[in-house]
């Protein structure tokens, strides 16, 4: 004679840990989604700030632009690019071997000492050579910089003027303007045939 033993009925505990783990999982998923990551163009699509899809060189800009725009391109989410920044500098005669090295290093310290008024940092990177093509293009420049920054309203913020009027000075940083003051004299502007500096910016 066979006997079967009855299935013993699960407990009202069990059905609730069942449905509060369904539950939690609910929650995590949608969290999950809502608090997503936004890239720099979707925060400046947020913000009605231009992205870099929409951001062309104006050449016949007015400069210095009024204070409403300055805060406009200023803005660290304005077109938010992978953007280069190249300067390279030809040094007037009797400038020392030494004098250039400390503009080098003075140069390359920017990218920890600029920071915006809430004290981040801006700058991605800065890189830094001297004068090494046989291409015979180079116009006698001897140094070069490579400043990277996340978008066009970084660069505008680090380069000030002309750009930015004088008048403004909260939406530039004074930082990179006492540099400027510091290495203009050291450059070859007495020269008329001369080109004491470049400066070419794009988007990669």
């Amino acid at each position: 004679m066979t006997i079967f033993k009855s299935r013993k009925r699960p407990s009202n505990m069990f059905f609730f840990h069942l449905f509060f783990t369904s539950l939690l999982a609910l929650l995590c998923t949608k969290i999950a989604k809502t608090t997503k990551t936004q890239t720099c163009e979707e925060t400046a699509q947020a913000d009605n700030l231009p992205t870099s899809s929409a951001c062309a060189f104006e050449p016949n800009m007015k400069l210095p632009v009024n204070r409403d725009m300055a805060i406009t391109l200023t803005n660290p989410m304005y077109c938010p690019c992978k953007l280069k920044h190249i300067v390279t500098f030809k040094f007037k005669d009797g400038v020392t071997n030494e004098e250039i090295h400390e503009v080098r290093q003075r140069f390359m310290e920017l990218e920890s000492k600029c920071l915006r008024p809430n004290g981040q940092p801006y700058i991605e990177s800065i890189i830094s050579g001297f004068q090494h093509s046989y291409e015979g293009f180079h116009r006698d420049q001897d140094v070069a910089f490579v400043v990277s920054f996340k978008s066009q309203g970084d660069r505008n913020y680090y380069v000030g003027e002309p750009l930015i009027s004088a008048n403004d000075s909260d939406l530039f940083d004074p930082v990179h303007a006492k540099f400027k003051e510091y290495v203009g004299p050291l450059l070859d502007f007495d020269n008329d045939s001369s080109i004491p500096a470049v400066v070419f910016d794009f988007c990669a």
